[in-house]
């Protein structure tokens, strides 16, 4: 019987042994794994900074192209004007407003011969809207805004469109 013990225990080490090498390889593949996922994650960091850095330089890049193209916009409108008095708002001013009312780049030709070229009516439809809108503010109406067509000189005014010659 005590063989038969010897025996028993002798296979349980060897059973314990196996069992132990196994942990070890299983402990091994595992911080292999870790270490592996941990430089992906690296990676991966990485290239979501790099790619939010080349987000970043092409949105200021648009930016500039936007504000070049009114810029060229604008002195091209005024240039093609012939001899027509025009409004001498800094086009810088314009600009903001541009960005401020979110106007579609394909807008911008006609708004800014508007602009730049006001008629009589339109000057005053402004110079109306501007005097309602300084009331509603200090009445503290929500309503403060007035209309876009008002704004684009759309409502009775001549509304004028830029010419291009080439």
């Amino acid at each position: 019987e005590r063989e038969h013990l010897a025996e028993q225990l002798a296979s349980l080490i060897a059973r314990r042994d196996e069992l132990e090498a196994e942990l070890s390889a299983r402990e091994k593949k595992h911080q292999d794994e870790v270490q592996r996922r941990a430089g992906l994650e690296d990676f991966l960091r990485r290239r979501a900074t790099e790619q939010a850095s080349k987000y970043q330089e092409l949105h200021d890049m648009h930016g500039l192209l936007r504000r070049e193209y009114f810029y060229s916009l604008a002195l091209a409108i005024k240039l093609n004007a012939k001899g027509e008095s025009y409004c001498n708002r800094p086009l810088s001013a314009l600009y903001d407003v541009v960005c401020e009312r979110n106007l579609p780049i394909r807008n911008w030709p006609g708004w800014l011969a508007s602009e730049l070229f006001p008629t009589e009516s339109e000057t005053q439809r402004r110079a109306e809207a501007e005097a309602e809108q300084a009331d509603r503010r200090s009445t503290g109406s929500s309503a403060a805004f007035a209309s876009p067509m008002d704004q684009v000189g759309g409502r009775g005014g001549r509304t004028r469109q830029a010419t291009w010659t080439y």
